[in-house]
Formats: C-alpha cells, structure tokens, sequence
C-alpha cells in the first residue's frame, strides 16, 4: 500500500522521516544481526541525514548502501559518496559501515562484475529512501538510458548506466534489488516532482502495474493491454480458485478498483493508492476468507484515512455493484 504524506515545511519533513527510518531500522536490528539502509545522493536528502546521523541506534550494525552513485572519485563534488560521508556518516552514525560505488583502479563494468556478489549479500534491503526527479526517474534509472530495460528486469543487484541527459557513467541499484526492500520512503520536495510522482504512480490508463517509473519506449494501446493481461494472468496462477469464469470477473474488477484509486490519487482526491502487490494480497485473503468485500476492507480500505473510506468504497460498489458499510450511502448523519 501506497500513502502520500504532505508537510507543512521542510524541517518537519526531515526531521519526520528521520524518525520514521530510525524506528524501522529498530525493529529490523530486533531480528538481524546486520541491516541494510539504501539512500539517494542528490542535495535534497542532506537535513534528512543531518537528521539521521544523531538517531539512537546500534549503527555499528547498519550497512549504508547508495541507491546509485556518478563513477566519480569519492572527493569530487558530485559524489554521492561524499555527501554521505559529510552528512549521514557522522556523529552516532559515524560507526556505520558506508558502501562504496567506486575503485580507481576499474572501469564501471569492471567495478559492477567484481563486486555484483558482494552487493548481492547486502539484500534484502530493510529501509529504502528514494529520491525522485522531475523526468521521473529513481535511482539512476533514467527514461533516456539505454540500459533501463535491462536494469528493471536484471536479476543483478548493480547496473551500469549512461543516461543521455547526464555527463558520467553511473552504477545504479537494479529495479530487483530496490524492491526487495521491506519499507520503502520516496522523498520529494516541490510540485514539478510530485506531479512527476503522481504521473509515475498512474503509468497509464490500462496498465495494472502502477508501479511502472519509466519505459524508454512508447507505451502503446496494445503494450498496456499486454501488461494489464499479465498481471491478470499472475493473479489467477497464485490464486487457482479464481480460475472460472466467475472467479476470472472478480479479479478484472479487482484490478478496476486499483485502476480508480490511482485516478482518484492523481485527481487529489484520496491520498493512499492500491499497488499491485496489495491486489494480489487482496486476492489472497479473498480466498482465505471467503468474501471478497470483507478481504477488500482488511487488506486495503481499512487502511486507508478514514476521510476518504467513503470515496473508496465507492470505487468498490462501481466495479462489484455492492455497498459496504463504509459506503455513503450507508453513512447516518
């Protein structure tokens, strides 16, 4: 599940999330000896690591991982690396043990094949801090990169990338490795990339997956069409008792409520999005519980703020033709 959270000023949003991944990073430690915490470079995360570094925490066990980094020297003014080390790997955080993205001594390609499985023991990743830009890209999964395809559908955890709009060559966590990640924080500031943000949730009109950040090709009527099919198909093979033409209808509405509830988060009207993960749990409980209206309200609406429940049940009486008790229609004043 998806939620949008706005603050009235950046301190509080900084200072907010620090404590947000401190107390994630807490519990992970309650069960791991060691975690693992992945964050941007870029100069918006600065406050949040000015933040951070001064959290409680047993930092000796924590893994600093880059989401990406520029192949640059650590002391090149555009490194990610410094950054981190001026910001984050200070003060009580300054026993963590800070992943770096670069060797002199190898090229890009050399760097990602000498240590991809050194990289690879780092995952799961138990925090994730992403940052967005403006062409909605994360990490350095840039739409102009020739490499994204690839980087998305990679088993690998790291990826070279050339992105056209930037100068250097980059090493970019692949898309498999960001979402192996047990909570995940988008950080962005202004409204050029919340809009980014709201556009890369919605993909587009068809598609299931509001997931998709970025595609370096045209997403067509047939291409979304196909998306929309596998996923469909992806439900049914983890779900066989929905695999009958009834139970075939019930998933296609299904995906209908998630299709309006990422309209309604692009329209402003509610604030949380249903992922395509949270339909598969949906599906999932479904079967479990028998009821398809009760596992909507436990896996989903009754998660959401209790402002907007109404507006979501509506999205479910439109595609199932039934009312809830959140419905407005049931609502007494």
């Amino acid at each position: 599940m998806t939620k949008l959270t706005k603050f009235d000023s950046i301190d509080i949003l900084m200072k907010t999330l620090s404590s947000y991944v401190s107390n994630d990073l807490r519990e992970s430690l309650k069960n791991n000896k060691v975690v693992t915490l992945s964050v941007p470079g870029g100069t918006t995360p600065a406050p949040f690591f000015d933040y951070l570094c001064n959290e409680d925490l047993e930092w000796q066990r924590v893994n600093v991982l880059l989401s990406d980094e520029r192949y640059l020297p650590e002391d090149n003014i555009r490194s990610n690396a410094r950054l981190i080390a001026k910001h984050l790997i200070q003060k009580k955080a300054s026993v963590a043990r800070m992943v770096s993205f670069y060797n002199k001594n190898l090229s890009e390609e050399e760097f990602v094949i000498k240590y991809e499985s050194q990289m690879s023991t780092l995952l799961p990743i138990s925090v994730s801090v992403l940052g967005m830009g403006e062409d909605m890209h994360t990490a350095s999964l840039f739409p102009d990169s020739d490499e994204l395809l690839d980087a998305l559908k990679s088993d690998n955890t790291l990826h070279v990338v050339r992105p056209k709009s930037q100068p250097e060559a980059r090493i970019s966590l692949s898309g498999k490795a960001l979402a192996s990640a047990h909570k995940t924080y988008i950080l962005i500031l202004g409204e050029n990339k919340l809009n980014a943000y709201k556009k890369a949730r919605s993909a587009d009109q068809i598609s299931a997956f509001g997931g998709i950040v970025a595609l370096n090709r045209l997403v067509t009527l047939n291409l979304a069409k196909q998306i929309s099919k596998n996923f469909f198909e992806i439900i049914i093979a983890k779900n066989k008792s929905f695999n009958s033409k009834e139970g075939k209808e019930i998933i296609s509405n299904m995906i209908k409520v998630a299709d309006l509830s990422r309209k309604g988060f692009v329209n402003g009207d509610i604030s949380t999005v249903m992922s395509p993960r949270t339909v598969l749990h949906w599906a999932e409980n479904a079967e479990i519980f028998k009821d398809v209206g009760y596992a909507f309200r436990v896996t989903f609406l009754n998660k959401c703020d209790d402002l907007e429940k109404n507006i979501i049940a509506e999205y479910y009486q439109r595609c199932f033709g039934e009312d809830l008790p959140e419905s407005s229609v049931n609502i007494k004043i």
